[in-house]
């Protein structure tokens, strides 16, 4: 596997939590977390990763199964689960797939190919469920459509592109609910706009036995536009007075407990998207009720 997917797929377990299906679920998971005995650490789980990767790049002992109509070359274990990489090929010793394995569980990036050799599809896995961007290529090999997983639950962007460019763009909450909508003409250049950028959940919690404020907050990102999120505190519900918080770009979702406002304030989530194709400069201030 390049070094590149590689970082790229231990770059994306950094931001991701484990799995819930709908907020609600999200929120009764964080409560639990603290008296779970036996999680993983990160350091652990990084370890793990690693090790999944490293063994692409180590001899092994592979051999070659049929299993179904195809033939599998991996690394066999004695109750015949797969360990590290493994290449599924047809009749014909075709490639159709290029899979990787921990302890069993498909765990990395996942590939189907075209008969041609060309990558049809991109999965990203970890532990058996998908996790990440699932990209379907067209038989030219340019890239057609792409959508989310988290935990094998479809949600957050799904891009249609058009010759390379987008086409549309969508992206859905835990619940499965259209929260915006971006529509491309054949340039690439954003035509249509539905829906909100900005939209959050905001909870009372205590740590260390002081009140703190959860902020949970949706984060598109649409192909196209130079979208920037910031927290921010804002005076009497009318000015900001500065940001305190810049959002990392790329993610899904973003979580975040903060401190109580100081008297007289409240936090803000302040947008700005930029677009100097489609002549898009907007900036969007939402303050955050407690």
């Amino acid at each position: 596997m390049e070094v590149s997917k590689s970082l790229s797929w231990l770059r994306l377990l950094l931001l991701v939590q484990p799995p819930h299906k709908s907020y609600a679920e999200h929120q009764q998971w964080r409560k639990k977390r603290k008296n779970k005995q036996g999680m993983k650490s990160l350091p652990a789980i990084l370890l793990m990763i690693f090790f999944v990767f490293g063994c692409t790049n180590t001899k092994s002992d592979k051999e070659r199964r049929k299993i179904n109509d195809l033939w599998v070359e991996a690394e066999f274990r004695k109750d015949s689960s797969i360990h590290g990489e493994a290449n599924f090929y047809d009749e014909r010793n075709k490639l159709v797939y290029k899979r990787n394995y921990y302890d069993g569980k498909e765990s990395g990036i996942s590939y189907s190919f075209c008969p041609d050799g060309k990558i049809h599809e991109e999965t990203a896995f970890y532990l058996g469920s998908k996790l990440g961007y699932h990209t379907v290529y067209d038989s030219s090999g340019i890239i057609d459509y792409r959508d989310y997983f988290f935990y094998s639950k479809q949600m957050g962007p799904i891009v249609q592109y058009r010759n390379k460019m987008p086409k549309a763009y969508y992206f859905t909450n835990f619940e499965g609910e259209s929260l915006l909508y971006v529509e491309y003409d054949s340039l690439g250049k954003v035509s249509k706009r539905e829906g909100e950028f900005i939209t959050m959940h905001v909870s009372d919690v205590q740590k260390n036995e002081e009140k703190k404020t959860m902020l949970f907050l949706y984060t598109p990102f649409p192909p196209g536009l130079n979208v920037s999120y910031k927290v921010g505190l804002m005076k009497d519900g009318k000015n900001v007075e500065k940001t305190i918080l810049d959002i990392p770009n790329g993610q899904v979702f973003f979580e975040q407990i903060l401190d109580m406002p100081p008297k007289g304030r409240n936090y803000c989530i302040v947008l700005h998207i930029q677009d100097s194709v489609s002549a898009i400069n907007q900036l969007i201030v939402k303050e955050i009720i407690l």
